[in-house]
This record gives structure tokens, C-alpha cells and sequence, in this order.
């Protein structure tokens, strides 16, 4: 009987709340008020984040010989807290001027060592690795929100700012050693993009994709510069609580 029952108490309680969505909804807005007025605002966010590789070249002595060193990483975890105004537009769309705190971190999964002598190939070796990649940024964010139907809006953004980034390796293959570390102030940039769903005038859950970025970084034991600028992508699932 119970397993009967439960259907159809899914199926009213999904009728309902229908109903009461489509009795709040205010033509082409996705707030229970239409034309939200302008407010403060607190946001929070968790994230899978995904890192590019780190690639380095490492001149030898000897002419026409170099040492190629890639080293990938774990997919990992972040955060962000931030504080902002929404300014009112008009039918609904929203503009959000922000501070943000961004978090990323990455584990070493493993190091690819190519070693290159007058144009050829002499040895292409991957050890697994030890250590990690991080930021902790502080960001200002410009963000757009737009209507899509009823309670459920989507938002673009960017955002630039500064972040104190960290790289440590302690390990790579059977080598163990102490941890080297290199911590520096970097330019960083972000864009981002999603969707919110408001459950009252006062509280929404977003969902979304972020690409954050820095400038080319320094590997701490061989203290050269990246070949490319390191890369986090992320999907972020959070709330927006208005003041």
C-alpha cells in the first residue's frame, strides 16, 4: 500500500507546487517580485575543479638539448564567499557589482619528464608525483542576471583581481625530498556563467561553470616559468541570500 501510495504523493506534491510557481510567476521574470528592487546581497559556493597541466622547458648545458617537464593534476575542490548590490535594470534583468574570495586546490597526480637531444627523443619517462597547486584570489565581479521562465533566471560574468597562488611538490617517482614551495601575488582573471532558481524573493540556488585563470607561474624546484597560464575549470553549486 505504502509503495502505491507514494507515487501519488509525488505526483500531488509536484501538481502543487506547480500551481503556486505558476500562481507567483510574473510574465518573462524569473523573481516572485516583479522587478526586484535593488539590494545587498551575500553569495556562497562549492566546486569540482578540474587544472590544466603545468608545462616547463628546462635549458641543459649542452647545445640543443632540453628537458621537457609536464606535470598533471587530480581533480579538485574549491569555494567562494562574496558580498555585493544588485542593481535593477529593467523587466527584471539585474546587475550585480561584487568583492569575491575564490579557493581552488589541486593535488599532483603525476610528472612527465621528455628529454630532447639535437631535435629526437631520447627518453619520455612519467613518474607519479607528490604536491599541489593552489589559489586563494580576491576577485571583482560583474555579473548579469536575466529572466528565463518564472522563478528560473541564468547569469554571465567576470570578474579581475589578484591571487596568492602556491605550488609545492614533495615527491616524483621514488624520489622523495623536502617539500619545495613557491608562493607569489598573481594577475587573475575569471568568467562565468549558469543558472539561479529563486525559492523566495529572498533566497536562490545557482549552478554553473567557471573558467579562472592567473598568470604563467614559477615551478619551485627548477624556479622556471610555465609555458602556458595555468587554467581551473569548475562547476559551482550555491545560494544567494538578499539582506
Amino acid at each position: 500500500m505504502r509503495k502505491k501510495l507514494l507515487p501519488f504523493i509525488f505526483a500531488t506534491i509536484t501538481l502543487a507546487s506547480q500551481q503556486l510557481s505558476l500562481a507567483n510567476c510574473a510574465p518573462n521574470c524569473y523573481s516572485t517580485d516583479p522587478c526586484c528592487p535593488s539590494n545587498w546581497y551575500v553569495a556562497a559556493s562549492g566546486s569540482v575543479a578540474w587544472h590544466n597541466d603545468h608545462k616547463f622547458t628546462q635549458p641543459v648545458d649542452l647545445p640543443g638539448e632540453t628537458i621537457n617537464t609536464s606535470r598533471d593534476y587530480k581533480v579538485g575542490g574549491g569555494a567562494a564567499a562574496s558580498i555585493g548590490y544588485i542593481f535593477n535594470l529593467c523587466n527584471c534583468w539585474n546587475l550585480r557589482l561584487e568583492g569575491e574570495v575564490v579557493w581552488r586546490r589541486n593535488s599532483l597526480k603525476n610528472e612527465n619528464v621528455v628529454f630532447i637531444a639535437n631535435g629526437e627523443t631520447i627518453s619520455n619517462d612519467t613518474f607519479p608525483a607528490k604536491g599541489h597547486t593552489q589559489d586563494i584570489a580576491l576577485m571583482a565581479n560583474l555579473i548579469t542576471d536575466f529572466p528565463l521562465y518564472c522563478d528560473l533566471g541564468g547569469y554571465l560574468g567576470a570578474g579581475l583581481g589578484v591571487s596568492f597562488n602556491q605550488l609545492v611538490m614533495s615527491s616524483s617517482g621514488d624520489t622523495t625530498f623536502s617539500p619545495s614551495k613557491n608562493s607569489k601575488e598573481l594577475f587573475a582573471w575569471q568568467i562565468m556563467g549558469g543558472f539561479l532558481y529563486n525559492i523566495c524573493p529572498n533566497f536562490a540556488i545557482t549552478t554553473g561553470y567557471r573558467l579562472f585563470a592567473t598568470e604563467k607561474v614559477t615551478t619551485p624546484d627548477l624556479r622556471i616559468k610555465s609555458k602556458k597560464i595555468p587554467l581551473t575549470q569548475s562547476i559551482d553549486l550555491g545560494v544567494i541570500i538578499k539582506l
